[in-house]
């Protein structure tokens, strides 16, 4: 067949003969896939030049064509035949074609009946969603309307009872908890903005029932009450209310007797008796909640008060949190403003501390770990930690650290009598200034990256001074005795400042920074040592230029011996020269 033929031909195309071998290239050369024309002459030049290459293209030219006429008469016969077999194929053809028309127009007529049904059903379906689309919404208002009537008929009964009946507030609220439902599934309704008075009527009574039910819950502290109480809170969603409720009615006044200027200038401890009694009141006042709302694990490790544990706890409520912190924040905003005043930094350093160690002891009350992130989340706690003005306070013990620092630096230099280690005067206020920097009454952790930072300028500045005394001529008011003093002071500081970084700034900064190791004993001290070695060394060079200027007079006589001798027939001296006492008498003198 034509197929095979085909075929054939196309393995014949791909079989090309291989040329003589005398030629320049190969039969791969000419089947390779990445055959070029521009690279096949340049391969070819490498060992031939384009005469030759002419000359060996024409003779598989020609073996190129022997080859071919060879395949024709090997498939001559196969030709003749298949020009045969062609006749008539027209009219077989025409005769397929004809049915093939035929169904193809039953298929398109077929497919424009069911697009048309198609499109009736998709119309028919859509019409039935909108219709089951708007009986819901029928039947969510009829639900509307049923819970409406039973919540005012449970209302109206419950108004007729001497006390609060704790069944029937609990149904009123799983009945609002349904309204609510469907009043947010309809709530672009018409008819909902017309009941609107209604359900706020019935939201403003379930929520009085809600009030005197907790009220009595806490009065009694029945925690059967508390608890369906509070699942009740949970089921309307209105956590806060009861959160808000608590607060209003237990923490408010609570601490509005508490946190009083009165009570802080009565009490014998001050700030910190203030808050022993505000912390009082979680144990006696907040407990029971607590315990309701915590797991019974939590409860255990608490050791309080004895509750049914096979009751699950009620979740979504932290009172301290959000009922109690924030009214001791509020309280202490409004009556205790003096404690956050920096003007006195020994008053606002004490009541700082004490206020932190307030705050630990608060989060140590906390129930879980949870409760604690919510609480540093809170925007209360924030107002109250951003109250402290920090930068107020480290500003005003640099002034009174910097100050008390350069007036030693500009007095004259005198000699310290009340110190075991430094000589002189400005180096004992040096050390004493970075004592000042960590010590118990000025440092405060918040800041201890400016407490370190003033440290190392103190130091810079310790020797920025010394090297000023070099370069000008400071140097010259200063006695010989003094530097040497100035040089034991730097060597004593530059050895103890290893021990101070170690045994006072490390435990400091434990817990502040992860870095301690290296900042206290790595390359923080050791670049101060080399800038207080850099400053001191040529202090040494001053002295001695100094000593050997004052033993360079005591010389000038040894300048003669040459003449007493030059000419003469005396006889040299073997004794020692007159001058060589007075050149030791200045050293020795300079050294002691």
């Amino acid at each position: 067949t034509y197929r095979a033929l085909a075929d054939r031909a196309m393995e014949s195309s791909l079989d090309l003969p291989e040329p003589p071998r005398e030629l320049c290239f190969s039969r791969g050369d000419l089947v390779r896939d990445s055959f070029s024309v521009d690279g096949f002459v340049s391969s070819c030049r490498h060992h031939a030049s384009l005469e030759t290459l002419r000359t060996d293209l024409g003779v598989y030219f020609n073996t190129l064509k022997s080859a071919l006429i060879e395949l024709i008469n090997q498939d001559y016969a196969d030709f003749l035949r298949l020009s045969a077999n062609l006749v008539g194929v027209d009219k077989v053809i025409g005769n397929v074609a004809n049915p093939l028309t035929d169904v193809q127009q039953q298929f398109k007529s077929v497919k424009s009946l069911l697009d048309e049904a198609t499109g009736i059903m998709e119309t028919k379906l859509g019409d039935r969603m909108v219709m089951r689309q708007r009986r819901a919404i029928l039947e969510r208002l009829m639900s509307i309307d049923r819970s409406l009537v039973k919540i005012e008929r449970m209302q109206q009964q419950q108004q007729m009872e001497s006390s609060v009946d704790q069944q029937i507030i609990e149904r009123m609220a799983g009945e609002f908890n349904h309204l609510q439902f469907n009043v947010t599934q309809c709530r672009q309704l018409p008819y909902i903005e017309s009941i609107r008075p209604r359900i706020a009527t019935i939201t403003s009574g379930l929520q009085h029932h809600l009030q005197q039910l907790f009220d009595v819950g806490l009065s009694s502290r029945d925690v059967s009450t508390l608890r369906r109480c509070l699942r009740t809170y949970s089921l309307i969603d209105k956590s806060q209310a009861a959160e808000s409720l608590f607060r209003q009615s237990r923490v408010s006044p609570y601490m509005e007797r508490v946190i009083t200027m009165t009570n802080l200038v009565s009490n014998p401890k001050g700030l910190s008796g203030v808050y022993e009694i505000i912390l009082d009141f979680i144990p006696s006042h907040c407990s029971l909640l607590l315990d309701i709302t915590a797991s019974p694990s939590l409860i255990l490790i608490g050791q309080t008060a004895p509750l049914d544990f096979n009751d699950e706890p009620v979740t979504g409520f932290d009172f301290l949190v959000f009922a109690v912190w924030p009214e001791i924040v509020s309280r202490l905003e409004a009556q205790l403003q003096t404690i956050f005043a920096p003007g006195d930094p020994q008053a606002f350093h004490k009541s700082y501390l004490t206020s932190m160690k307030f705050v630990s002891s608060f989060e140590r009350l906390c129930r879980s770990q949870s409760s604690v992130e919510r609480l540093r989340s809170h925007s209360a706690y924030k107002t109250f930690m951003n109250r402290w003005s920090l930068p107020v306070y480290f500003q005003i013990r640099f002034q009174e650290i910097a100050t008390q620092f350069e007036s030693a630096l500009e007095s004259p230099i005198s000699i310290v009598s009340d110190d075991s280690h430094f000589f002189l005067q400005v180096t004992s206020v040096l050390w004493k200034c970075l004592h000042a920097c960590w010590s118990e009454n000025v440092f405060l952790p918040s800041l201890a990256h400016r407490f370190w930072k003033l440290s190392v300028q103190l130091v810079s500045r310790f020797a920025v001074w010394l090297g000023d005394i070099i370069s000008s001529g400071y140097q010259e008011r200063i006695t010989t005795d003094q530097l040497v003093q100035l040089i034991i002071d730097g060597d004593t500081l530059c050895e103890r400042l290893p021990s101070f970084f170690t045994e006072v700034v490390s435990p400091k900064l434990e817990g502040i920074t992860d870095n301690v190791q290296n900042l206290v004993s790595g390359n923080g001290v050791v670049g101060l040592r080399e800038l207080l070695a850099g400053v001191i060394g040529p202090l040494g060079d001053c002295v001695a230029d100094r000593v050997c200027g004052l033993c360079i007079g005591s010389l000038d006589d040894a300048k003669t011996i040459p003449r007493l001798y030059r000419h003469t027939n005396r006889e040299v001296r073997g004794d020692r020269w007159c001058g060589v006492p007075e050149v030791c008498a200045v050293s020795w003198n300079e050294k002691r």
